[in-house]
């Protein structure tokens, strides 16, 4: 099973109010949900931390496909 946070499609964004956002950068991720065009929101973070917080990978991921 893949996990996002070892995925080469996750990507970290931390922001200027201290919470930060994993997004995946896969080109068939749904970017019909993320706020940032191309990327799809994976989980958010606690302010000032950079902890991955989900322990399953999403059932949109296009990874998941391939298996």
């Amino acid at each position: 099973m893949i996990k996002c946070k070892d995925c080469e499609h996750c990507i970290f964004n931390e922001s200027k109010n201290g919470r930060s956002i994993y997004f995946c950068r896969h080109s068939k991720s749904p970017s019909v949900l993320a706020r940032t065009a191309g990327q799809t929101e994976i989980c958010r973070t606690e302010r000032r931390s950079t902890e991955f917080t989900i322990k399953k990978t999403p059932k949109w991921c296009p990874l998941n496909e391939v298996q």
